[in-house]
């Protein structure tokens, strides 16, 4: 029996901004209350001391508004790859901003 291997989100996500910096954004398909939506994401880095948080915003023109803030001293790729999949399998999602971690 063959089976697929799993796609790399990074492979899936369109990335506006070069990692590296403090901040990051990017597209990506997931789902929270529809079963696949677009959305409009970017992930910022937080110094110590502040909680890892996501925020879920309104509908836009390129997708839902997705904020994700992680303890990082910049955003690289393997932090990003982390951060969809989160999203992607966190199955409490809900509008609004929640701390995590």
């Amino acid at each position: 029996m063959t089976t697929r291997p799993y796609a790399d989100p990074l492979a899936e996500a369109e990335l506006l901004d070069p990692p590296g910096g403090q901040q990051l954004r990017l597209r990506f398909r997931g789902s929270v209350q529809d079963p696949d939506i677009p959305w409009d994401a970017c992930i910022e880095a937080l110094p110590e001391g502040q909680a890892n948080f996501y925020e879920i915003g309104a509908a836009g023109e390129h997708g839902t508004r997705l904020v994700i803030g992680l303890k990082a001293e910049r955003i690289e790729l393997p932090l990003v790859r982390m951060a969809i999949l989160m999203i992607r399998q966190y199955k409490r999602l809900a509008p609004g901003r929640r701390e995590f971690g």
